[in-house]
Order: structure tokens, then sequence, then C-alpha cells
């Protein structure tokens, strides 16, 4: 049986590598139940087993790690097998309630990166890590910095840090940049208007 050749990977007594062994076995057996292994999946994700293990390499366990590499550091599970068990344990009977609160799990510990929809972000993404702010929009980052080093004194820095102010805006007032060229109103007649 493979879960008695137990990993060096992950010392055998930890609760991670128990779980690990338990989901394995259960994959691995010949009637495959899918309620068990989505239970036992939800019981890995909640316990957050994996929080502060190392591999033999000493690098650090992460979800993802855990979720998707193979056995015996983590438990194989491939967006397309976890589809699969999804799928299987719908047709067993287990609750869709249930399946969909293991696969918002999954979603929420693992990597943006990984999640399901390709291309930039959009503007209704509830993902923090990738929102605009973050990514410095309109070069935020960018005039902070020079904010820092040109107007170190100024009541504007202190006002960008009291978060009243946008380090862009502050930029502008300061005359570190140019200031947008207004668009006339009219397209067509360019009136001031």
């Amino acid at each position: 049986m493979k879960a008695s050749t137990r990993i060096e990977s992950i010392p055998p007594a930890s609760p991670l590598s128990r779980m690990l062994a338990a989901i394995h076995e259960q994959q691995q057996s010949p009637g495959l139940n899918p309620k068990e292994t989505i239970s036992s999946l939800e019981r890995l994700m909640t316990a957050e087993a994996w929080e502060d293990q190392t591999d033999d390499d000493g690098r650090s366990l992460t979800f993802q790690r855990v979720l998707e590499e193979d056995w015996p550091t983590g438990l194989g599970l491939t967006e397309s097998r976890r589809r699969r068990i999804f799928e299987l344990a719908e047709d067993v009977g287990v609750p869709k309630k249930t399946i969909v609160r293991v696969q918002r799990l999954i979603d929420e510990l693992l990597p943006q990166e990984l999640r399901k929809r390709h291309g930039r972000p959009r503007k209704n993404d509830d993902a923090s890590s990738f929102s605009r702010k973050n990514l410095g929009s309109n070069g935020n980052v960018y005039w902070l910095k020079r904010l820092e080093r040109d107007a170190p004194t100024s009541d504007e820095l202190e006002r960008v840090r009291n978060g009243q102010l946008t380090a862009y805006a502050a930029a502008g007032q300061l005359g570190l940049r140019k200031p947008k060229p207004k668009l006339p109103h009219c397209p067509t007649c360019h009136c001031d208007s």
C-alpha cells in the first residue's frame, strides 16, 4: 500500500501527512468515494495544515503545492482531476451546496494566477491582489516615490500619506508633472463652453 511508503517530504507524525495519506488512500482505492474525498479536502483546507511545513529541500509548502503536486508532496489534484471528482460527487448525491463550498474554498486559497479567468483583471473582479490601486494606477507608485524624493517636506506629501490625496494629484499640484490637456466640450467645433 502506498500510504506505508509515506514520504520523507513531510514528517510522518504531522497532521498534514496524516490528512494527505488519508486522501491519497481514498483516491487509490478501487471504489473511489467522492463524498469522503470532498469532506477530507474540506477538512484539509479549514485546518490549513500546510502552514509552516517544508519539504525535503526546505521549500515551504503552499496550498497549491499540497493540492496539485504529485504524491508524496501533494495530492496531484490538477484542475481537471478536481472537476472530475466534483462531477462524481454530484452523481452520487453529494449536496450541491457542499460541492460549491469546497470549490469556493479552493478558489480562495489558490493564487489569483491559477484561477480560470484569463486576461487582465476586470472592473468587477473581487481579486484585491490585482486591483488597479495595487498596480499603481496612473503611476501612483512612481509619483509617490517622486514626491518623497523631490518634495519630502510638502503638505501634499503628508496629505497623500493620510489618504486625502492621490500621489498623482499631488504631483500635479506641485508642478512635478504636466497637467492633463483639457478636452474640448464639443469635438467638432472646439469651443470653450
